[in-house]
């Protein structure tokens, strides 16, 4: 499937959180979102074409890429999130991971 829609990179969003027991608790690791926001931007600036994903695509990879977005277009975490529903409409918005990372960027 990568090579058909010429993916270069394939980045497994589920890295980015703590890997608790199911839903429960789960949550983002700040270091690894941004670490890997940032690896995302470097490899965009050097045209790759990466393809996030995790187990259902609603909740960590449409994260990550918002938090991509943010940082790649100098806008809010809301405002990139609009970005990814278009493309991503059933992505889900959580405020809780949002309030995670301001407080600690």
């Amino acid at each position: 499937m990568q090579r058909l829609m010429s993916i270069d990179v394939s980045m497994n969003a589920r890295t980015a959180f703590d890997q608790r027991f199911l839903w429960i608790g789960r949550r983002p690791d700040v270091n690894r979102v941004m670490r890997a926001a940032d690896l995302l931007l470097q490899l965009s600036d050097q045209g790759f074409k990466v393809m996030v994903h995790c187990y259902h695509g609603r909740d960590r990879s449409p994260f990550l890429v918002m938090v991509y977005l943010s940082k790649k277009l100098g806008i809010g975490y809301k405002e990139a999130f609009e970005i990814v529903r278009q493309r991503r409409p059933r992505a889900l918005f959580h405020q809780e991971w949002v309030d995670i990372l301001e407080k600690v960027v």
